[in-house]
């Protein structure tokens, strides 16, 4: 005990005799049943010489300070390279050891500049400092498929890419990373994206032109998809949280009408739409007054239709030309 001090008498102090050495057998007593201490009577040495193995030379004896050799009989030397299993032996996550993996790896700095050789993996340090993989080979991670096959379902028949969709509209993606560095924390392992289609929600005209108003680069026209991203705040759960949060107040908020809205005309949409235009009831009238087939109506309706929308979205040479003769083929089918 710290700051009690044993008083070690006769009774505790043992002198045995050994081919003309003598060694003292001392031993305090709180510690006397886990550890001796020995000491030995040297020459010309006034006082009793702690024995430690290894360190303490004393003459005529057996036992000598040995010379440490490292690893003499490492564990992967006694493996059978054709009848060993890796997953067998290294079953799980865990550091790296230098008598199990028979593999000759050198890491760290080079002391010896002649040689050029980092140090071997034999109490590598640097080598401990790094992850490692030694438990995902492919033999090991396709044995534990087998054992997890049995537990497996198969796919739903009728769960096709398009009923994915439709009932899991909202896709959220993050990363996971393992590397070597001071801190296993990853600059980008917060970083979270929402992905969903604009389609799979319920909106009607007013609701989605404000919405892809609001979402600006965000909204991919080509596609129909909005993606938003968020890096902000310091955890994964955290930017999820806020993600979702965005995306029902961007929802709510495309539903709100205020009362200017109601006054809005064909000239303030963000868009031409064929749909929403008052020529679309026009040219149907008129072209349901045509004497001809209906596949011809069709055909007619809908070339001025693409030819109204072409030269709307991009005003050129070309543009011109097609509506110019989607409406010559309207006058001409008039006056025939």
């Amino acid at each position: 005990m710290p700051g009690k001090r044993w008083n070690t008498t006769q009774e505790n102090i043992e002198t045995v005799s050994n081919k003309d050495k003598e060694y003292t057998i001392k031993a305090t007593q709180p510690s006397y049943e886990k550890r001796i201490n020995k000491f030995v009577r040297l020459p010309n040495v006034p006082f009793r010489v702690l024995v430690i193995p290894g360190y303490t030379i004393v003459p005529n004896e057996d036992f000598q300070n040995k010379k440490f050799r490292g690893d003499l009989n490492p564990r992967h030397e006694k493996m059978e390279p054709t009848s060993t299993e890796w997953e067998n032996i290294w079953t799980h996550p865990q550091p790296f050891n230098h008598h199990i993996v028979p593999l000759p790896i050198y890491q760290g700095f080079i002391k010896n500049t002649k040689l050029n050789i980092p140090p071997n993996k034999y109490a590598n340090a640097e080598i401990l400092k790094v992850q490692n993989f030694l438990h995902l080979t492919p033999r090991h991670v396709d044995s534990q498929c087998k054992l997890l096959k049995k537990f497996c379902t198969p796919w739903p028949k009728g769960l096709s890419d398009d009923a994915i969709e439709k009932h899991f509209p909202v896709k959220v993606s993050y990363s996971n990373f393992c590397h070597s560095s001071p801190s296993i924390r990853h600059d980008k392992s917060s970083n979270v994206s929402v992905q969903f289609k604009l389609h799979s929600l319920s909106f009607n005209q007013s609701a989605r032109d404000k919405i892809i108003y609001l979402l600006g680069q965000r909204y991919n026209k080509d596609n129909d998809t909005v993606s938003l991203f968020s890096d902000r705040c310091p955890t994964k759960k955290q930017n999820y949280d806020y993600l979702i949060y965005l995306m029902n107040v961007l929802i709510r908020e495309s539903h709100k009408l205020a009362p200017f809205e109601k006054l809005k005309s064909e000239d303030d949409e963000l868009e031409y739409k064929w749909e929403l235009t008052k020529s679309k009831n026009i040219i149907e009238k008129y072209i349901d007054n045509l004497d001809t087939s209906k596949t011809e109506k069709d055909k007619m309706l809908k070339s001025y239709q693409n030819a109204s929308q072409s030269i709307r979205d991009n005003l050129n040479d070309d543009t011109m030309q097609e509506y110019k003769i989607a409406t010559m083929n309207l006058l001409y089918c008039k006056n025939k």
